[in-house]
């Protein structure tokens, strides 16, 4: 029975497995600006999976975060086209943007009121592609001459989106390198 046991806490050990304490824990209030929730859930995902997060409601900090700022920009272009021809025109069309996210975290004592860690500001950002569907050519091509029109989105497989569409699938994956990089910076406090 001692082999088993002193085998099983080796083996608890090993692989980064540990009891989390209530000192530790942390309340998530609902992040301000987050009009999705999807930060605030990859944020709590984040914390629990790390051992922080306390469900009885008497956690020992209180997370505070909101969005400070939103940036989106362009990055990569393209020459438009004349019709569904290969004649150029002289009029770049964006086809890429980066979207880039700020949050400002402050961690409170609960017991004491006190800042512990903050107020800190953590900014990711993602990388997205889309179609203008304002053109022809990005809506369909012509497989030879005095073919008919193919759509492109038939051929896409779930690739090219709008650049509303493009900009919302970007979110999901802008917040978990959020969530990731505010959990670290927790970590890295040695609270």
């Amino acid at each position: 029975m001692n082999k088993l046991l002193l085998s099983l806490s080796f083996l608890l050990c090993s692989c980064g497995y540990h009891f989390p304490s209530a000192s530790h824990s942390i309340a998530v209030p609902y992040v301000k600006g987050d009009t999705s929730g999807l930060l605030t859930d990859f944020l709590v995902r984040e914390l629990e999976m790390r051992g922080w997060m306390d469900y009885s409601g008497a956690a020992a900090y209180t997370l505070d975060a909101k969005i400070v700022r939103e940036d989106r920009e362009p990055i990569g272009f393209r020459y438009d086209r004349k019709g569904t021809s290969d004649n150029r025109i002289s009029r770049l069309r964006p086809t890429e943007s980066k979207c880039t996210v700020t949050v400002e975290v402050v961690l409170r004592n609960e017991n004491t009121g006190e800042i512990v860690f903050g107020p800190q500001k953590v900014k990711a950002d993602i990388d997205y592609d889309y179609v203008n569907f304002d053109t022809i050519s990005d809506l369909a091509f012509t497989p030879a001459p005095g073919a008919p029109l193919v759509p492109v989105l038939a051929f896409s497989l779930g690739q090219l989106d709008s650049i509303e569409g493009a900009q919302r699938a970007a979110y999901k994956p802008l917040y978990q390198k959020l969530a990731v990089l505010i959990a670290d910076g927790l970590e890295a406090a040695n609270l």
